[in-house]
């Protein structure tokens, strides 16, 4: 399921592994790297940003395929709601050679900016440990 922090897609992943201040991830088949200075692997959550998600042409191969629900034209851009299987998703791209119209479907990656960890629940229970110590 996806949340929305502003125009942030929130969606839930796993770091796998953390090696010299960069973490392994994983949002369902996709993988990608982030700078981590916390060596915590675990279950997390992610924030995307509407640009960060990245559309290409849907392929047997493609890791994890959206379907276009609505596609807006906006001058400059297009925006996306897009059904996947981490819930509904909002993207923007600014590629205007290859638009996916409504009902179709597209391969969906990211780009290498726009994507924060924000939450490792074994942090975050760390973190409440840590607090309920000096209460």
């Amino acid at each position: 399921m996806a949340d929305f922090i502003c125009n942030a897609n929130i969606v839930s992943g796993a770091v796998l592994r953390v090696r010299a201040g960069r973490a392994e991830c994983a949002i369902g088949a996709l993988r990608f790297g982030l700078p981590c200075a916390d060596g915590r692997s675990g279950e997390a959550r992610f924030a995307l940003r509407p640009e960060a998600i990245r559309l290409g042409p849907a392929s047997a191969a493609s890791p994890m395929v959206a379907e276009v629900k609505r596609a807006v034209y906006l001058g400059r851009e297009v925006h996306y709601t897009l059904a996947t299987p981490l819930g509904e998703l909002f993207a923007v791209s600014h590629d205007l050679s290859t638009v996916y119209p409504q009902g179709s479907s597209a391969e969906l990656g990211l780009h290498e900016y726009g994507v924060a960890l924000i939450g490792v629940p074994a942090r975050q229970a760390a973190l409440a440990e840590a607090r309920g110590a000096y209460a």
